[in-house]
């Protein structure tokens, strides 16, 4: 499996790689032969993309992948890594 996860280009490339590495070894629905990885797939236009690369079962593709995205957010969370999200700035000239 291949999923992708956003950082701000402000965030520490190397903490946010760690975290998701954490996360992948700590889910018990990823085998660890092969061994999952973490690579920097994209500089998007508003984000840093980081693909997280793992084996499962077929029994736990989706449990999987839906844990990876809660337990990635909530590992974010915890180390004030940021999520980046579409945001307009208006100013307005007199």
């Amino acid at each position: 499996m291949d999923i992708e996860f956003s950082i701000s280009y402000t965030q520490n490339i190397d903490k946010a790689r760690a975290t998701i590495q954490k996360v992948m070894e700590d889910n018990d629905k990823i085998l660890t032969d092969p061994a999952p990885t973490t690579l920097v797939s994209q500089h998007a236009e508003n984000a840093i993309i980081i693909t997280a690369r793992y084996w499962t079962t077929n029994d736990n593709v989706w449990p999987a992948k839906f844990d990876m995205y809660e337990q990635v957010k909530k590992a974010f969370d915890k180390e004030g890594i940021e999520i980046p999200f579409n945001q307009l700035d208006v100013h307005l000239d007199k």
